[in-house]
């Protein structure tokens, strides 16, 4: 592609984004003309203002890579604006009864004509498609240059890392609370970069409990990133989409029990643990920035579906 055909793209992000998605689009700026915006935390509030309708003429495509928070009340505005892509991380509340955001987030989509939403569940995208939305799934990806495997000691023997306090994430602490009747399991929390990828090297059996989410949080593909043996629930649909398989490259689950009894097998089997390790190293490259910018730049170059009669103009709750 020459510099004259190449994608035009204006990302419109914020300082201080967790995960950081810097790396992420140095890769895909490889790949097209790109300009990267970054707001400030009040400069995002009214992010609006950094685009115009004449921004079509000047892009391919506006990717929104914002907080579904900031962007949703203001999509009365977003309506005027073409080729907007929207970078959707969190749309699995959409199907949570205990999120705030149950059920908005297709209200929303459905009512931007003209748009796109990229997402990182195939439940969710599906979800989107029926209700006449344009969606394409990407998947979740990881900083390869900051999550890596430092093949140290690990003192950690069963940890879980992130959140369980959030009402979203009830069913995932009741599931925890279970393991820990039946595990010495640390419940650990940790600063995002070298300090989170140091703790992941200290931990061998990554306890990953997505239950009640409807998909795999990128916690899952950085554990394996950094050489722990993934133990994660199995989601229907969504395990086999990602590439999982059990005892070989993860360890797959559906009941604490289950989970206790997996372990226990691999324990006594030092050559299954090494594979599952291995192989869990091998699908994790399948999730790097590096790769994904090849997906992310394929769902921005594919026409985006104009169907203005499936798509009402204008919802109540705006």
């Amino acid at each position: 592609m020459t510099e004259d055909t190449a994608l035009k793209i204006l990302v419109i992000s914020i300082q201080d984004r967790n995960p950081n998605n810097d790396k992420l689009y140095d890769h895909l700026g490889k790949k097209c003309k790109l300009e990267l915006l970054k707001l400030s935390k009040l400069q995002a509030k009214i992010f609006y203002n950094y685009i115009n309708p004449k921004d079509s003429d000047s892009y391919d495509r506006i990717l929104i890579d914002l907080p579904f928070r900031l962007i949703y009340p203001h999509a009365k505005k977003l309506r005027k604006q073409k080729k907007l892509v929207f970078y959707e991380e969190d749309s699995c509340q959409n199907y949570i009864k205990n999120s705030s955001w149950f059920g908005k987030f297709i209200k929303f989509y459905a009512s931007i004509p003209n748009s796109r939403a990229l997402t990182t569940s195939k439940f969710v995208t599906e979800g989107f498609k029926k209700s006449g939305i344009d969606a394409v799934y990407i998947g979740k990806s990881y900083d390869e240059s900051v999550i890596i495997n430092k093949k140290i000691s690990r003192k950690i023997k069963f940890a879980f890392v992130g959140r369980v306090k959030s009402k979203v994430y009830s069913e995932r602490k009741a599931v925890l609370d279970e393991i820990l009747n039946l595990l010495p399991l640390k419940i650990l929390r940790s600063e995002p970069g070298v300090e989170y990828n140091l703790l992941l090297n200290e931990i061998t059996y990554f306890i990953s409990v997505d239950f009640g989410l409807g998909e795999y949080m990128i916690k899952n593909f950085e554990a394996l990133a950094a050489g722990c043996v993934l133990c994660t629930y199995r989601l229907p649909y969504e395990f086999l989409h990602i590439g999982f398989k059990d005892m070989e490259n993860a360890v797959l689950y559906s009941t604490p029990e289950e989970l206790v009894q997996k372990i226990k097998f691999i324990e006594k089997n030092s050559a299954l643990k090494a594979s599952i390790i291995e192989n869990g190293l091998l699908l994790a490259q399948s999730f790097t920035f590096e790769s994904h910018a090849k997906k992310l730049y394929k769902a921005l170059s594919d026409n985006i579906l104009v169907d203005e009669k499936s798509k009402p103009r204008f919802l109540k709750f705006f």
